[in-house]
């Protein structure tokens, strides 16, 4: 050691580091974090809030501020691998959970292993309270009593933090907890570097963790506390008004200086000194900060490292972002700086809070591992959050300044040093001055080395293992330039504790270890030892695998080798929570209706997409037998070569003029024939394949499926005929061959979606979006995806992608919409936004003219009607070419009973007419754009100038639903006609015209399916993707709204199917689904938000339906195995109890039962006064086609909704494969 590197026998080194915070769960991540500048604090979602417990009327208060320093998984722990029961773990702190793992990763982290250490490992932390044991363990006196008292405290205690991991750890040196409040992590390491100085211990394991129980939820804001009324923390800004807590761990290793350089440690920074002190009574109040006290230690610190003020140039602070805390905090340490210098404005502060939050006791040593890693890369990071000065300080007069971006860190003396502030309520004030270290020890590039390393690689589960090679894979790739072969041999060897599951890798470069790894090249267990004594390295390794105890030291006894920071053991976390015990009665889940949110402006979504990358590939992988539509760019075919290589069995599928087996199980069929799919599965079937998969490629197309000339009507139609139709078709053949076994859906498309604003469009693919949802939900044996790519010009690119698509295709989740961008994975979502309430909305003027297409049932007439009577505009009604002329109402009116739409609308009419609105009614053909535009242009010479339009044929789904199975390409046109068709037209006539507004309204179908909505689905999904299209191409634009279910379509329903819903379930309906004075308030507020282009309005949580409709992850995640919670048959049924009799009675109260989670169902029992609903409906005929082999109809249970209604149903009709002899 030299005093040239101005280092002190009373330097201590950091030697290894880990951490989880808000938005980080290890050191890379934080530090990535706070260089680039990311405020990590999450701000929740209402949804997230109440599924957390917060109650309405706190989401409600304006001073609940749903915001804190969040951490993931903070629920989660490997209780396995620290020998924990799950009883024991379930009550143990959380705080001192991740304390365990951190303390466990920093350990690693610095290159050592508690079993292969002969010196002494002294413990030191500071954690918070323990309210989880108080509101969450202690809340069930029962569960304490029956685990034992003492255990509980034990578990509870943050006494035991340290001694537990001691224990744990086998760790022999002093433990201590330190409780000093918010500064208590930074005044352990105080209390480790004595330790290690005195000889105590050799080494320090130092931290602070901090849980607060309410990790998931915000906070109650109170005017003159120290919480921020915002949600946000500006340290030292003219905006800051407090703070915010958060939750995470950070724990630190330290050692003598002298005695990591001479070991080869791995030396991140070097602590020069530190100091600590209390307040005293010298303040205005025991929790107020003091300028003294904080003055102080500064000094004294700066005194105990032999530094002048002069040489620091960076501070962390403690930062606040208090009225009172930071000016004061300053103040003081201007005062420490002027007994050494004074010179202004040449030391940068800053302060992790704005960052990841209060962290409480742990706010102290994570500020320290923040400032380690600034010296560590000689970087100075912007303060998050800081725009202006606080009036208050007087920065220009003081040593300090703010730095608002990253720079490099430089010295003229090539030193660095910083100081760490931690200050705790009651006040004990912690200063630690740090300096960066510079090491001699340079890694080369990637080169041979004379002889071959070892790499040996353990965990306690084989999952572990993969996991833990995959990592170290990883981090090789990324830094073989950095690193030495043998200093990776060296630390995995000397450095780790050794777990039974074990593999070796060997090589003679970085480059061969990952390679090894790659290719799952190990040493063989029990391997002959003999032919390889010619290398140590391999001798040893082969006595480990073979689980031999081995003294790896002995390899490097004449050797150079350091510790380095490599991967550490990857946690297999699981939750172990306890939530509070308010209620022990138990609550079947589908009895809850859902909550409609009370607040409109939370009634808003948007379409969204997550990049989602494939989790790590299963080593297992079931064998498919497959059908494949070929495409014509040979991307299925590519696809067939690979999962055929992976054992698939394949059937290929050729679109050609004729049907034909061309022999070896390769097909042609005619895409737009129904009856060639029939005969595809029925030739199937008699060759024994039991296909469970489907891939198909006719979505992958470009222009040159259309003519020039073609209209837009022209080429939707056509890509209908290879998209749409093909899959109705395919759903169609296999119901009609009996086919329930499970099956698999992939349909491949490109260019559908524009995500990155580069694609070439092409809207009309999505359709089979909309199909596949809705298949899905009619057949629950049916699982569809849909992959969206850009075909790649680039052949190694295109290559990448194929790959990540077999991985797609065999992954078995519930992401249903995907699409690959630039080797991205994005999967569609959907994204709550608030859309406020409008003070003074002049969209909406008297005299105006509007276009309103559909405008006489249902929703749209509700716009009709205020736009005419209320806001006494002019309107043009425009009605499908199938609705009668004026003349012909009457006579119309005479011959079709109240049930008839076309009746209801006239009489909607002629109630308007009567209450004095100025509008006038006109049938159209969407297919003749100049009739409609001379009917536009005489309208308007009655009307005056049309300024806005409303396009809402579709809007109303009364006479438009048909399920899958007898779909057709009438009931799809009838549907496309209106919406689709209707829509171009529309959009050419008023293409160049300036507009108030153009308004889309259709149905939330569109975004979340529903059975029996297949093409009005369909119809509005194209809609919404048009539109996208159309937006980001031209000077006008669209919003497209689509709407949930509002009371006037349920109160107005007469079509039979529609009422019979209405009647059996309004006591649920109603609740949930909008007013038409709330769906008004809708309309105001978006007239008046134009940026807001395609939207959905539901008044309940739309992402927990998507999730629950779309995904179905409640049915496909659904475990037969768990427990069923069953309830008592209800009290209010209308029917008295029938008990059934007969087998097939039997039978089916026996699937009613399991569906509905109900005792004694009797046979006069209706479904839906048992609490069933649509969803419960296709799980009940998925059941029923499961056990009893007899495929219904999901109609059927609403049409036969008692168990001997149902089969008397199902004995009049023919049913698949002798069902009916069951």
């Amino acid at each position: 050691m030299s005093n040239n590197n101005n280092w002190s026998p009373l330097d201590i080194a950091v030697v290894g580091m880990a951490c989880m915070v808000p938005g980080a769960n290890n050191i890379d991540e934080f530090w990535e974090n706070i260089k680039n500048g990311v405020e990590s604090i999450h701000f929740f979602s209402d949804e997230e809030l109440r599924k957390a417990g917060v109650r309405e009327e706190e989401l409600k208060d304006p001073n609940y501020i749903k915001a804190t320093g969040y951490l993931k998984d903070a629920d989660k722990f490997d209780a396995e691998f620290f020998n924990f029961s799950p009883s024991e773990a379930e009550a143990l702190d959380p705080q001192r959970r991740i304390f365990l793992e951190c303390g466990w990763k920093a350990l690693e982290n610095s290159g050592y292993a508690p079993q292969n250490y002969d010196g002494e490992i002294g413990v030191y932390s500071g954690i918070g309270y323990n309210m989880y044991g108080t509101n969450n363990v202690f809340s069930d006196l029962d569960d304490i009593e029956n685990g034992g008292v003492m255990q509980f405290f034990i578990n509870s205690d943050k006494d035991y933090c340290s001694t537990a991991l001691s224990y744990k750890l086998n760790l022999t040196g002093p433990s201590m907890n330190i409780q000093t409040a918010c500064s208590s992590a930074l005044v352990a390491v105080h209390m480790a570097r004595l330790a290690l100085l005195t000889g105590e211990c050799d080494m320090a394991i130092v931290g602070g963790s901090s849980l607060d129980v309410s990790w998931n939820c915000g906070y109650k804001y109170i005017k003159g506390s120290i919480l921020s009324k915002t949600g946000h923390c500006r340290a030292f800004d003219a905006e800051s008004e407090g703070t915010v807590f958060g939750s995470g761990c950070g724990v630190v290793v330290l050692k003598k200086l002298e005695n990591a350089i001479e070991d080869h440690d791995n030396i991140h920074a070097i602590i020069k000194g530190s100091a600590i002190n209390n307040d005293g009574s010298q303040k205005i109040g025991f929790t107020a900060p003091s300028v003294e006290g904080q003055s102080k230690v500064v000094v004294t610190a700066l005194a105990n490292s032999d530094c002048n003020a002069e040489t620091i140039s960076y501070i962390e602070t403690h930062g606040t972002g208090t009225e009172l805390g930071d000016p004061i905090e300053v103040e003081s340490l201007t005062q420490a700086f002027n007994e050494y210098t004074s010179k202004k404005q040449f030391c940068a502060i800053g302060s992790v809070k704005p960052n990841i939050g209060h962290l409480n006791a742990a706010a102290g040593i994570v500020g320290f591992i923040k400032t380690v890693l600034c010296l560590e890369h000689e970087m100075l990071p912007p303060l998050v959050n800081y725009e202006a000065p606080n009036p208050k300080i007087d920065f220009k007069n003081s040593p300090f300044y703010i730095n608002t971006k990253l720079k490099k860190w430089e010295s003229d003396t090539g030193i660095l040093r910083a100081g760490v502030s931690s200050l705790g309520v009651g006040g004990t004030n912690a200063h630690v001055i740090l300096q960066n270290f510079s090491s001699e020890h340079k890694a080369e590039r990637d080169i041979y080395e004379n002889e071959i390393y070892s790499i040996p690689v353990s965990a306690k589960s084989e999952h572990a293992l993969d996991e833990y090679l995959n990592n170290l894979k990883n981090y090789l790739i990324e830094n073989r330039d950095k690193i030495k072969l043998k200093d990776i041999a060296f630390t995995m060897q000397c450095g780790r504790n050794h777990f039974e599951k074990r593999r070796v890798v060997v090589g003679r470069s970085v480059s061969d270890i990952i390679e090894n790894i790659s290719q799952g090249e190990f040493l063989e267990k029990d391997k002959n030892i003999s032919n390889t004594l010619e290398s140590s390295q391999i001798r040893l390794a082969m006595l480990w695998i073979n689980e031999e105890d081995v003294d790896w030291n002995q390899l490097y006894e004449d050797k150079e080798v350091f510790r380095i920071p490599l991967p550490t053991y990857p946690f297999e976390n699981k939750s172990y929570w306890i939530e509070p015990k308010k209620d022990k009665s138990i609550k079947n889940k589908e009895f809850e209706v859902a909550s409609k949110k009370q607040d409109i402006s939370d009634w808003f979504y948007v379409p969204s997409w997550n990049n989602e990358p494939l989790p790590f590939e299963k080593s297992e992988r079931k064998k498919h037998c497959r059908i494949l539509f070929l495409d014509n760019y040979n991307v299925v075919d590519q696809i067939s070569k690979k999962v055929k290589q992976l054992g698939d069995d394949i059937i290929v599928v050729n679109v050609s003029n004729d049907f034909k087996n061309h022999g070896d199980f390769v097909y042609s069929i005619r895409s737009n024939e129904p009856d060639d799919y029939v005969k595809l599965i029925e030739d199937l079937t008699k060759e024994g394949k039991e296909f469970d998969s489907a891939i198909f490629g006719l979505g992958i197309t470009d222009n040159s499926i259309w003519e020039e000339n073609d209209s837009q009507q022209d080429i939707f139609n056509k890509v209908q005929e290879l998209v749409y139709y093909t899959l109705l078709y395919y759903i169609q053949a296999l119901n009609k061959c009996g086919i329930t076994r499970k099956e698999g859906i992939i349909f491949l498309t490109n260019n559908m979606f524009n995500i990155t604003g580069v694609e070439k469009h092409q809207p009309e693919k999505i359709t089979i979006s909309s199909i596949c949802k809705i298949t899905q939900q009619e057949y629950l044996n049916i699982k569809c995806k849909v992959i969206d790519i850009v075909l790649e010009d680039n052949k190694e690119r295109m290559d990448m992608l194929l790959e990540e698509l077999v991985k797609d295709i065999d992954f078995d989740n519930s992401d249903m919409v995907i699409a690959y961008r630039n080797s991205l994975r994005w999967v569609q979502t959907y994204k709550s936004i608030r859309v406020g309430e409008v003070e003074n909305n002049n969209v909406l003027e008297e005299g105006d003219t509007a276009l309103i297409s559909g405008g006489l049932i249902g929703l749209p007439y509700l716009l009709t009607e205020f736009l005419s009577i209320k806001k006494k505009m002019k309107l043009l009604l425009l009605e499908e070419r199938d609705f009668p002329n004026e003349s012909e109402w009457e006579s119309w009116n005479e011959n079709h009973t109240e049930i008839d739409q076309v009746k209801r609308k006239i009489n909607n009419f002629k109630k308007l007419k009567e209450q004095g609105a100025e509008i006038i009614v006109k049938n159209i053909d969407t297919s003749s754009i100049e009739g409609t535009r001379k009917i536009i242009e005489a309208a308007e010479k009655k009307l005056g100038k049309i300024n806005m339009v409303f396009h809402c044929f579709g809007g109303y789904a009364d006479d438009r639903i048909m399920d899958i199975k007898n779909t057709n390409k009438e009931v799809s046109t009838k549907n496309f006609d209106g919406i689709i068709y209707g829509f171009f037209m529309l959009d050419e006539i008023f293409k160049e015209r300036k507009l108030k507004n153009r308004i889309i309204m259709t149905s939330i179908s569109s975004f979340i399916g529903g059975p029996r909505f297949a093409s009005y689905a369909a119809s509005g999904g194209a809609i919404v993707n048009y539109a996208n299209k159309i937006n980001k191409s031209n000077k006008w634009s669209w919003q497209v709204q689509c709407w949930d279910s509002v009371d006037i379509e349920w109160l107005d329903a007469q079509n039979n199917d529609m009422a019979m819903i209405r009647d059996l379930m309004m006591e649920r309906i109603l609740p949930t689904t909008l007013t038409s004075d709330e769906a008004i308030e809708v309309l105001l507020r978006l007239f008046s938000n134009k940026q807001i282009q395609s939207v959905a309005i539901s008044a309940t949580d739309l992402l927990e339906r998507y999730n629950r409709w779309v995904k179905l992850e409640e049915l496909h995640n659904f475990d037969e195995t768990e427990v069923i919670y069953k309830h008592d048959r209800p009290d209010n049924i209308s029917a008295e109890y029938k008990k059934p009799n007969t087998i097939i009675e039997k039978r089916l109260t026996k699937i009613w039962g399991e569906v509905l989670k109900i005792n004694d169902i009797g046979g006069d029992d209706n479904f839906f006064e048992l609490g069933g609903n649509s969803l419960l409906a296709v799980q009940l005929m998925n059941n029923i086609r499961n056990e009893i082999n007899i495929d219904l109809p999901t109609l059927s249970i609403i049409e036969h909704p008692t168990i001997l209604e149902l089969i008397e149903y199902m004995n009049g009709i023919e049913v698949v494969n002798n069902g009916k002899n069951n």
